[in-house]
């Protein structure tokens, strides 16, 4: 048993040195400007958040708060799921819809204000605001800036298809489910297996990698993640059986 945690204390050890430089890259990258997300600010946002989300799931897991590391990680693979398909799109058309999308999302019990701001984000932006207000004030939905993209009705499911990944869906229903009040194996004594340990740190490192590789990253980091790939294989491959 003893081993076990020596191997995986090893392996988050230089998992943490390796997010300490990532931080660092990342800050550096912000002033200079070279983060490949065109200067956009809600690109910004986004990335700002999944960069503490995957420190924070990473101090979940040292903590041993193992349902969190859980229910993070589902977080980390929307945020994966949609940063992806902002992207993908690359122009600020889809950036907008999401934003005015999210805004009546968050603001929907609170309309006066909503529509100051819905209106002052439109004419900053040349925005159609009736054409956009009466879209999205009426009947909000929370994928529903995702109408030009998605031929089918646009559910979290239908979003992972667009992006060509079988098993991200999968990952994500594994997660949900995980931390959902009905579930079995959350109640069966989850974490007293090496097994159980072993599938929440590969689902973790999977999503933490790719999420990162979203954008530029130097040589150098580019190495560090080969590496910490190469060493999560021998770490599951000694204890997930």
């Amino acid at each position: 048993g003893i081993w076990f945690y020596d191997d995986v204390f090893n392996y988050l050890k230089e998992l943490h040195d390796f997010l300490i430089e990532y931080r660092n890259f990342d800050f550096n990258c912000m002033i200079g400007e070279d983060n490949g997300i065109s200067g956009n600010s809600h690109i910004r946002l986004w990335k700002n958040h999944t960069s503490e989300l995957i420190h924070e799931l990473y101090n979940a897991f040292i903590h041993g708060n193992l349902l969190t590391v859980a229910a993070m990680t589902r977080t980390l693979i929307e945020c994966f799921v949609y940063l992806s398909v902002l992207l993908e799109d690359g122009n600020d058309y889809l950036i907008h819809e999401w934003y005015l999308c999210s805004l009546c999302i968050s603001l929907k019990d609170d309309s006066e204000r909503l529509e100051n701001i819905f209106e002052e984000y439109c004419a900053s932006n040349n925005l159609d605001f009736e054409q956009k207000w009466n879209y999205y004030h009426i009947k909000p939905s929370a994928n529903k800036w995702l109408k030009d993209v998605i031929s089918s009705k646009p559910t979290f499911k239908t979003i992972c298809e667009y992006l060509n990944d079988d098993h991200i869906y999968q990952d994500f229903e594994s997660a949900c489910a995980f931390v959902h009040g009905q579930d079995i194996a959350s109640k069966t004594m989850p974490f007293i297996f090496y097994v159980s340990i072993c599938y929440r740190i590969n689902l973790m490192m999977f999503y933490i990698f790719r999420t990162i590789r979203l954008f530029p990253l130097s040589e150098e980091l580019e190495t560090r993640i080969a590496d910490l790939e190469d060493k999560l294989i021998v770490l599951l491959e000694k204890y997930y059986r």
